[in-house]
């Protein structure tokens, strides 16, 4: 009912912290932020990156640079599945076509040509990772 006021509230923050910023005072100003009482439940997903002197980075730039692609470090600041293989110490990279800016939003758009260029990439990569 419109009238009732519930005995408690529960709410789930979903943060993506970028490299460089310190959890600990993060938690800290959420728990200030919300006069919290108890203890703020964090499950982490820690940022990755894959030492530049791995094989796969230097086989991305490769492949990219065999079919006319500039390839190029982003620290991007969301979270990919490419997390769980980092946590266990499996070179990755996130490497797809399309404008970040549009990645997983409202208006996500891919023009077809760089779903092409993408495609010989990966077929490239694969390629160079397989020799």
């Amino acid at each position: 009912a419109e009238n009732v006021i519930a005995d408690e509230c529960a709410a789930y923050l979903d943060i993506r912290v970028p490299f460089g910023v310190d959890r600990e005072k993060l938690k800290l100003k959420i728990s200030k932020i919300t006069n919290a009482d108890e203890t703020i439940a964090v499950k982490e997903a820690l940022p990755w990156k894959t030492s530049e002197e791995s094989e796969l980075p230097k086989a991305v730039e490769m492949a990219g640079s065999e079919i006319g692609l500039k390839m190029s470090n982003v620290n991007f600041s969301g979270y990919t599945d490419a997390r769980f293989f980092a946590e266990k110490g499996i070179p990755v990279a996130n490497v797809g076509p399309g404008d970040l800016k549009f990645a997983h939003s409202a208006n996500e758009e891919l023009p077809l040509n760089e779903l092409e260029k993408a495609k010989e990439f990966y077929k490239t990569l694969a390629f160079k990772l397989l020799k």
